[in-house]
């Protein structure tokens, strides 16, 4: 066992100290505090430990609401007020936008909601429904107070069912979309399950089997549109609506190239809301099979829906563009899009990103555009996560 004195944040919200010479790493240790960890991994430049106990507490530090808290691997940030874990965000990014010689003040838009804003969780079934530990363990939960109540009232009863039928299930995903809850089970093979006593339990739910990539309509007691299960939507409403509202500021008149462009809803956002023209750029068939159908059902003529390559496709369109929005998966930008989006002749670009680093990574390739404002909406409330919503403009 070794003491540590907390003296910093790390990138990923961990506390951070000096042991030994080197700057070691403690989860759930904040600023102020005197810990004792022991050491998990020791390498040249730095170490990690897991936190044993607490000997000298920051006076941030507060009672986790969840059971799971620091076992499970979801959450960062229970220990500290929703203030202070704000501030620990903005401090991460501030410290991010130094790396690339970036100085410019960060905003904050706060989550209406601390707890049960998830529309959207995925749990690994192995004897119950479990998330993965830091260590890549299963810590099996019944219940998670991030997830919507509609969710969250499912898992215990969702787990008894696969347990009590002994179902050859991987992964369940939970979700509630247009105020239906969808059950999508995800297994190896194709496999009968009669999903009607549990329907009985779980009313307004349509139930699903998803077999390599191709999901099965099982059955449906919410009597309302099916809806596809694989199609990605952001999972706190409300911090998305108000991120998707603040780009909208920004597009009156304009055309835009709208790249990872999703299911439609965002590229018919902007449309209805100002923009002259709209191209919706997105990779995913799925995807964009949904944004043709919702291009159809509003009448939407202006917009112009291209499945590919956003490095491709972008080049298709980039001379008839004045803006760019991108919003990419973690893994952020290639370099080929950061090119294409360099040789385009867009005077300003809104990205969108869930992942500091990687946006960082891709301000930094991108050469011919200068970060003027920033902004992070805290779409992951609990969680080290958080939205980022930058403009930059053509140098």
């Amino acid at each position: 066992m070794e003491r540590l004195k907390i003296e910093e944040i790390g990138y990923g919200g961990e506390g951070a100290g000096k042991l030994n010479g080197k700057v070691c790493f403690a989860k759930f240790a904040l600023p102020g505090e005197i810990v004792q960890i022991e050491i998990t991994k020791n390498k040249k430049w730095f170490c990690e430990g897991a936190l044993k106990a607490v000997l000298e507490p920051s006076p941030r530090r507060v009672k986790p609401l969840c059971p799971y808290f620091s076992v499970c691997g979801g959450c960062d940030f229970q220990h500290v007020s929703y203030s202070n874990e704000l501030e620990i965000k903005k401090e991460i990014l501030s410290k991010q936008l130094n790396k690339i010689g970036q100085n410019i003040p960060v905003k904050v838009v706060a989550s209406g909601k601390e707890y049960f804003y998830r529309n959207k969780i995925k749990l690994v079934n192995k004897n119950g429904l479990g998330y993965h530990d830091i260590f890549g363990n299963i810590v099996l939960i019944e219940n998670c107070p991030l997830a919507e109540k509609q969710i969250d009232s499912s898992i215990g009863t969702i787990s008894q069912f696969l347990k009590t039928y002994n179902l050859p299930i991987d992964f369940v995903e939970i979700k509630v979309q247009n105020n239906v809850r969808l059950v999508n089970f995800f297994a190896k093979r194709k496999i009968m399950i009669d999903v009607k006593p549990l329907a009985t339990v779980l009313d307004n739910t349509q139930f699903f089997l998803t077999v390599q990539n191709k999901s099965l309509l099982l059955f449906d007691s919410s009597k309302k549109d099916i809806i596809n299960p694989n199609v990605f939507h952001q999972v706190n409403n409300q911090v998305a609506d108000a991120l998707y509202k603040r780009a909208v500021q920004n597009i009156a008149g304009m055309t835009v190239a709208n790249c990872y462009s999703g299911a439609g809803l965002f590229s018919a956002m902007l449309l209805t809301n100002g923009a002259k023209k709209v191209f919706g750029l997105e990779l995913g068939k799925n995807e964009h099979n949904e944004a043709e159908r919702l291009k159809k059902s509003l009448n939407l003529d202006n917009l112009t829906n291209i499945q590919g390559d956003c490095a491709k496709t972008l080049q298709t369109v980039a001379g008839q563009v004045d803006i760019i929005i991108v919003d990419p998966p973690r893994a952020g930008m290639s370099e080929k899009v950061c090119q294409s989006i360099d040789n385009s002749k867009a005077k300003s670009l809104i990205y969108i990103s869930c992942n500091h680093a990687t946006f960082t990574r891709d301000c930094g390739r991108l050469k011919n555009y200068q970060l003027k404002k920033i902004e992070i909406f805290d779409m992951f409330p609990k969680t080290a996560n958080f939205e980022i919503f930058a403009i930059l403009c053509r140098k």
